[in-house]
């Protein structure tokens, strides 16, 4: 069971080894999670990504900060730079994940992306991007570019941190 002011990640099981929580209350919490991702997708999804959103940041922490492996996600906008669909597409270990811009560009003409956001989890604990980091981020958008999809963030959730690339001169 892990716990904090911002999340809670426990299977049922984890949830009712606790005196006093039976199934009724596990699953009422895990639906408490639940309605908690949701509200903030709704609150990521409802404000144009002219500039990486609060809103986003938070809820790819919800997402994310809690993996014990490195993981691999993407937001695909409109033109109005709305979220119009959140995917996982890869999963490492610890300490990487393979990435292949390909598939990042193919699922980005599929769902009509007009430009993406990129990010993923430090489960290591420093949020601040390696070398392999940036190199795949430029990789990423130079691919996306040759179809003129934009790139608009990559953002890593760490343990205690936020980085986004827009943020820090990165793109």
């Amino acid at each position: 069971l892990q716990s904090t002011n911002e999340e809670l990640v426990a299977s049922n099981e984890e949830l009712q080894s606790i005196n006093g929580i039976g199934n009724a209350k596990a699953v009422t919490l895990q639906a408490i999670l639940e309605l908690c991702r949701r509200y903030l997708w709704e609150q990521a999804c409802e404000q144009p990504m002219t500039n990486t959103s609060v809103a986003l940041k938070k809820y790819l922490q919800m997402r994310l900060k809690h993996k014990q492996r490195e993981v691999f996600v993407c937001l695909f906008l409109s033109p109005q730079l709305r979220v119009i669909h959140y995917e996982e597409l890869f999963q490492g270990t610890l300490t990487q994940v393979t990435v292949y811009p390909r598939e990042i560009v193919k699922l980005a003409l599929s769902h009509n992306a007009h430009a993406v956001v990129l990010g993923h989890n430090h489960p290591s604990g420093e949020a601040r991007p390696s070398a392999a980091d940036l190199a795949i981020t430029l990789q990423i958008k130079q691919a996306l570019s040759t179809m003129e999809i934009l790139l608009l963030d990559h953002i890593i959730i760490a343990q205690s941190a936020v980085y986004a690339f827009s943020e820090h001169g990165d793109l």
